[in-house]
């Protein structure tokens, strides 16, 4: 009852959706259509980055999410993001170490103000991080259908959503396995 009750209040008044700029008008049908984009940083933008969130108490997906929210509050004129992401679901010590995909969908609200300087952003954005994340054991379901302000025909709660993935720098090679990373190009939401 209490993760719920944090749901409602972090979610009460959300804006119903963003204003993103088409290239094109969206028709009656949803085509489901999608894209990635994907940025590899040098070493040396890497260890600034990490100067700046070591000051905050923040990561890399912090960061990430920050800018990512900076931008739609850009192109959106708006200042009330919400974002969707996937987090593994696996909060508890029992289920560590079980088989299965226990991914759940988590929202990721921020008010955005632009006079605030960098690091005052920053330490909001991983204050509503942290925020979720500990109430993140609530099936997005149950949060989405319980709340009453959520509208039944609206598209979809959020528009953007957010995933954040370290990438290895190495290939594997066992005996006579060669294992390599190979961009995957999703083109339709699912």
């Amino acid at each position: 009852q209490q993760g719920m009750t944090f749901w409602h209040d972090y979610l009460e008044g959300m804006p119903r959706g963003l204003s993103l700029p088409y290239d094109r008008a969206i028709g009656v049908t949803n085509t489901r259509l999608a894209g990635n984009y994907s940025v590899s940083l040098s070493n040396e933008v890497k260890r600034g980055l990490y100067d700046l969130i070591g000051h905050i108490g923040g990561s890399m997906y912090t960061l990430a999410v920050g800018v990512l929210k900076l931008a739609l509050a850009h192109y959106t004129n708006e200042r009330d993001i919400v974002i969707g992401t996937v987090v593994s679901g696996r909060e508890h010590p029992q289920v560590e170490k079980t088989l299965g995909f226990f991914a759940n969908t988590m929202l990721l609200r921020t008010s955005l103000d632009f006079s605030d300087s960098t690091k005052a952003l920053l330490k909001k954005v991983n204050h509503s991080v942290l925020n979720a994340q500990q109430h993140q054991q609530i099936p997005f379901d149950d949060v989405v259908r319980n709340l009453p302000f959520v509208s039944e025909n609206l598209h979809s709660i959020f528009q953007v959503m957010f995933l954040y993935e370290k990438s290895a720098k190495h290939n594997y090679n066992w005996e006579q396995l060669d294992i390599e990373r190979n961009p995957v190009i999703c083109q339709q939401a699912k």
